[in-house]
């Protein structure tokens, strides 16, 4: 009797085990053996307990025996595990998925349920040349990705940032970006998805790729922050996928239009809406292409264009003039580069944009804005560390980059630019990973103007450092 219960919880629990490997790939079904499984073993050992009554009533007792007790513990907890990774799966190893960083593509890896990461980040920056304002420590950004995968086929993903450690003190909270993806039809060749709701522009290499750990610099470049006004996000809907066995991938959307309102001098910052309470009047259009012709190599490119005005008249504050917008279309495009080889990391973008109406928007806000501005960065950075340690997974990566950034490239006729918003940056620093998720920075940025502002002031230089890290 003894041995036959021991027989049977072995054959059930093997019976249990082996579930994962060679149920359906749906994982509904897999739950559902799983489920059939666990009903069969408890009408097992429900047969047993009752033969053993009955022979404990003919005075045959059974004493206990070590080797069943310690596979109904294996069952048990093979049982709590399984629970628990069809509540919130395991993790796997962080990478890019359509594009996303890391930690906002965990949901699209996991087999089913709910998705939890994030990153953070915060920094110190001293001015050390031209100094002019205060010193400054911030934690920048504390966020959290949530993902629910609720099918196959249908998953829902979003960001929730928090800025700055306090809203009494300029911070936020915001929602990121909030999307449902339809996951419609997948071949070597082909990938088509659908998406919905918040999205982030597909724009640059920073837009949509943020993680503090995957880019250099405590600073973001700043012709992805002053012409592609990144972080970018717009209530929107489109389609994305690859093609030719995931060497291309495309994004094509539709998102509410920029306010052309909040045009400056300085860039495009102030005209996102963010999805709150969008003005919906204008919609444009974005699309992005990118290639990996093979391992290590990017080349990619992304537009964005339609009207900003969004039907909306204006009052000019010196004049009292009021101004009905037109279109004001405005473009924004960009093409970029990346290399990976071992060590070495390049990269390469340069942006340009347009405006039209840009005199009328002059004449509506007193602004200097400008028709056409441009700008772009180049960066170089190798790991050295394998030269002294050569089995670790740290990393300690000096890099420099270049940035020059002019919006206030080209203006309408009869305007004078305002020099101060076009500048260059030389950049080098020193990135140290304790940890592949885990990042130290510290650099120096050499700004120069091609002219000062209207207090005579040159643009400071600055000392950075700052921690990051994602999960």
């Amino acid at each position: 009797m003894r041995r036959n219960l021991v027989v049977t919880v072995v054959v059930a629990l093997g019976m249990l085990l082996a579930v994962p490997t060679f149920a359906a790939p749906n994982e509904d079904d897999r739950i559902a053996a799983l489920e059939a499984k666990v009903d069969l073993l408890v009408e097992e050992l429900t047969r047993l307990k009752q033969e053993r009554v009955e022979e404990a009533e003919t005075e045959v007792t059974l004493a206990p025996n070590p080797e069943m007790q310690e596979q109904i513990g294996v069952l048990a907890r093979e049982v709590e595990r399984v629970k628990r990774a069809v509540a919130v799966p395991e993790d796997k190893e962080l990478k890019s998925v359509y594009g996303f960083g890391p930690a906002a593509s965990k949901v699209y890896l996991k087999e089913r349920g709910l998705s939890i990461g994030g990153y953070g980040e915060g920094n110190f920056k001293a001015k050390v040349a031209d100094k002019h304002g205060d010193n400054t420590a911030d934690w920048l950004r504390a966020v959290l990705y949530f993902g629910y995968k609720f099918s196959d086929r249908i998953i829902f993903n979003s960001e929730i940032e928090f800025e700055h450690a306090a809203t009494s003190k300029s911070g936020s909270a915001s929602v990121e970006f909030a999307q449902l993806d339809f996951l419609l039809y997948d071949s070597d060749m082909v990938s088509i998805n659908a998406t919905a709701g918040l999205l982030l522009t597909p724009i640059g290499f920073l837009n949509l790729l943020h993680e503090p750990t995957y880019f250099y610099g405590v600073s973001r470049p700043s012709p992805e922050r002053q012409i592609i006004p990144s972080t970018w996000r717009e209530i929107g809907a489109g389609f994305f996928g690859n093609l030719f066995n995931d060497t291309v991938s495309y994004k094509v959307y539709t998102q509410a239009g920029l306010d052309a309102a909040g045009f400056k001098a300085s860039g495009y910052r102030s005209a996102r809406q963010k999805g709150s309470k969008s003005k919906a009047n204008d919609w444009a259009f974005v699309a992005r292409l990118d290639w990996m012709p093979t391992d290590g190599l990017l080349l990619g490119g992304s537009v964005w264009t339609g009207p900003s005005g969004q039907n909306q008249t204006l009052t000019n504050s010196s004049t009292g003039i009021k101004y009905h917008l037109g279109d004001v279309w405005t473009t924004i495009w960009e093409l970029h580069a990346q290399f990976d080889w071992k060590g070495l990391h390049t990269r390469a973008l340069y942006t340009q944009s347009h405006v039209g109406d840009a005199r009328q928007l002059f004449d509506a806000t007193g602004r200097t804005i400008a028709s056409r501005s441009l700008g772009g960065y180049a960066e170089v950075a190798y790991d050295i560390l394998p030269l002294f340690m050569s089995d670790t997974a740290m990393r300690l990566e000096p890099f420099y980059r270049f940035e020059w950034t002019e919006t206030q490239n080209k203006m309408p006729q009869g305007i004078q630019a305002n020099q101060y918003d076009n500048f260059r940056v030389n950049m080098v620093g020193l990135q140290f990973y304790p940890h592949p998720q885990v990042v130290l920075k510290a650099d120096y940025r050499n700004v120069h103007a091609l002219g000062r502002n209207s207090k005579g002031q040159q643009r400071p230089d600055e000392v950075q450092v700052g921690i990051g890290y994602v999960f």
